[in-house]
C-alpha cells in the first residue's frame, strides 16, 4: 500500500469519525431541546433516542475502524523502528571491526617505520640487516593477513591499503636481500 493510499485511509477514517461525531451531537443537541410536555414531543423524544443509538452504534464502529487502522499504522512503526534498530547494531559492529583493523594497520605502519630507522643504525652490519628483513618479511605476512581478513569482511579500501602495504614491504624485505648479499 502506497503512503498515499494510506494517507487518505487514515484521513477517510477520521472523517467519518467526526461526521459521526458531528451526527451525534446534532441529534442529542435536539434531543435535550425538546420540552418534554406533549404525547407529541414524547414521540419525537423516542424517535430521537432510537436515531441517537443509530448513531452511537455508527460513531462507535467509525471509532473502531480508525483504532483498527492506527493499530496496524503502529505496528508498522514498531517493525521499521526494530529494523533500524537492528541495523544501528549491525553499523556499531560494522564500526567496531573497521576500528579495529584500522588499528591493526597504523600498528604496521609504526612497525615499519621503526625498522626503516633501525636500519639506518644497522648501516653495514649484514647481521643486523639479516634481522631487520626477517622482521619485514613477518610484517609483509601481518600485512597480508590483515587484507584478508579485511576482504573477507568486505572493508574494501582497508584491504586495498594493506595489500599495497604488503607489497611495499615485499619489495623492502627483497632490497634488504640485495643489501646484505652485497655486505656478505
Amino acid at each position: 500500500m502506497s503512503r498515499t493510499t494510506r494517507t487518505t485511509d487514515l484521513q477517510k477514517r477520521a472523517t467519518e469519525l467526526e461526521e459521526e461525531l458531528g451526527q451525534f451531537e446534532r441529534l442529542g443537541e435536539e434531543a435535550l431541546g425538546i420540552a418534554l410536555d406533549s404525547q407529541k414531543n414524547l414521540d419525537r423524544s423516542r424517535r430521537l433516542l432510537d436515531k441517537l443509538a443509530d448513531a452511537e452504534t455508527r460513531l462507535n464502529q467509525a471509532a473502531g475502524a480508525l483504532a483498527l487502522l492506527l493499530g496496524g499504522i503502529r505496528d508498522r512503526q514498531q517493525r521499521s523502528a526494530d529494523e533500524i534498530t537492528a541495523w544501528a547494531r549491525a553499523l556499531q559492529e560494522r564500526i567496531d571491526g573497521w576500528n579495529a583493523m584500522q588499528q591493526n594497520f597504523l600498528g604496521l605502519a609504526t612497525s615499519a617505520t621503526d625498522l626503516q630507522e633501525a636500519l639506518q643504525r644497522a648501516a653495514g652490519d649484514p647481521a643486523a640487516v639479516a634481522e631487520i628483513q626477517g622482521l619485514v618479511e613477518a610484517l609483509a605476512e601481518q600485512a597480508g593477513k590483515l587484507a584478508g581478513e579485511a576482504g573477507a569482511a568486505g572493508y574494501r579500501d582497508l584491504q586495498r591499503d594493506a595489500e599495497a602495504r604488503r607489497d611495499q614491504l615485499q619489495s623492502s624485505a627483497r632490497k634488504l636481500a640485495e643489501l646484505r648479499s652485497r655486505l656478505s
